[in-house]
C-alpha cells in the first residue's frame, strides 16, 4: 500500500442536513464535522458539544474526527450546548502525498466528489464510488482505496493542487462489460490535513481534482471518464 494511502470502509451514512427551529428552544437535525476533545464535541466553528443523549449506537468519545447529526438541547455558556447526538461516524485522514518529480496526475479510477469545505484546519471530502451491488462489507474496503496527491508539489505553485486517487482494485463500471444496473453508489467521508502546506493563520487557494464518469443528457453513466475540479480559498 502507497504510504499515505488510506483504506476506506464505504460508509452507508444517512445524516441528512436540515436545520429547524423549534420554539428558539431546539434546533434539530444539525450535520456537522468537528473533533472529539476530552468527551466533548467542538465543531470546527468551535462551539463546544456536551452529549447529554446519546442515540447513535456508537462510541463516538472513542473517535478523533467526527462526523455527527444532533438536535441542540440547551445552551449552557455562549459557546457551549448540551445536545442529543442521533448519528455518527469518524471519517478517515488522507495525508497529502507529495511527488516532487511528477509531471502529470496520475492514473485513477471514478470517484465523485459531491462536498468538500474546509474546516478545524482540514479540507473535508465527501465522494461517492461505484461498486458491484454483489459487494459486501468489508470486501468493499479490502477492495477500494484512496489517497490524495499534490500536484505539482506544492513548493512548485501558491495554489495547492489536489487530486483524489482512487484504485478500485479492477471492480469499477466500464472495466467490463457489465451494464451500470449491475453496480450500486457507495460513500464515504475524509478529511485532509492542511496544516503541513498553509501555515497557522494563513490561507491559500486550493484547486481540488477528480475522476468521474462521463453522463447522457438524461443522466445515464456512460462508460468514458471526464477530469473534473472545483477551486476555494482556504483558511486555517
Amino acid at each position: 500500500m502507497r504510504a499515505g494511502t488510506l483504506i476506506l470502509a464505504a460508509a452507508a451514512v444517512a445524516l441528512a442536513f436540515s436545520c429547524t427551529d423549534d420554539g428558539g428552544a431546539v434546533i434539530s437535525d444539525i450535520t456537522e464535522m468537528g473533533t472529539v476533545v476530552n468527551g466533548r464535541i467542538v465543531n470546527d466553528m468551535g462551539l463546544t458539544y456536551t452529549v447529554t443523549e446519546d442515540g447513535s449506537g456508537t462510541r463516538w468519545n472513542a473517535m478523533d474526527r467526527i462526523l455527527y447529526n444532533c438536535d441542540i438541547l440547551t445552551r449552557t455558556s455562549p459557546t457551549a450546548y448540551d445536545i442529543r447526538l442521533k448519528a455518527a461516524m469518524e471519517p478517515g485522514i488522507m495525508q497529502i502525498v507529495t511527488d516532487a518529480e511528477a509531471t502529470e496526475a496520475p492514473e485513477s479510477d471514478p470517484a465523485q466528489i459531491f462536498a468538500a469545505w474546509a474546516g478545524g484546519g482540514y479540507l473535508n471530502i465527501g465522494f461517492r464510488f461505484l461498486v458491484k451491488e454483489s459487494s459486501q462489507e468489508p470486501a468493499i474496503s479490502e477492495t477500494h482505496s484512496f489517497s490524495v496527491e499534490a500536484f505539482p508539489a506544492p513548493e512548485v505553485s501558491d495554489t495547492l493542487f489536489l487530486y483524489l486517487r482512487h484504485d478500485a482494485g479492477g471492480e469499477f463500471f466500464g472495466q467490463d462489460d457489465s451494464p451500470a444496473s449491475d453496480y450500486k453508489t457507495a460513500t464515504s467521508y475524509a478529511c485532509i490535513p492542511l496544516g503541513e502546506v498553509i501555515a497557522p493563520g494563513g490561507s491559500r487557494d486550493v484547486c481540488l481534482s477528480w475522476i468521474w464518469h462521463k453522463s447522457s443528457e438524461e443522466g445515464e453513466l456512460l462508460t468514458g471518464t471526464e477530469l473534473l475540479s472545483t477551486a476555494a480559498r482556504c483558511e486555517i
